[in-house]
């Protein structure tokens, strides 16, 4: 059985044979190798960011890219899922 979270190339003899890798990437169980998180979506579900398992879309509020999601600063909004960048706030 494969483990959430590393992958494992043909003729592995772990399940855990090689870790994820980075956040910009997530292994859900079984995959031979690390897949990339879409853009405007973050990686999730590991205990660390060299461990994630899936991938979620970026909410409001937040922007997400290279599997990161960080929330918007003051002076800057994200008004639909999936941004990838915070876009400044109009004047006034």
């Amino acid at each position: 059985m494969f483990a959430v979270g590393y992958f494992c190339p043909a003729g592995s003899t772990s399940p855990t044979q090689n870790e994820c890798g980075s956040a910009a990437v997530y292994c859900p169980a079984g995959v031979g190798a690390a897949q990339f998180v879409t853009s405007g979506w973050y990686s999730t579900g590991g205990v660390s960011n060299q461990l994630q398992s899936t991938q979620q879309k970026c909410e409001l509020g937040y922007s997400c890219a290279g599997g990161l999601k960080t929330q918007c600063s003051a002076g800057t909004f994200a008004n639909a899922t999936g941004m990838t960048l915070c876009l400044a706030c109009p004047a006034g």
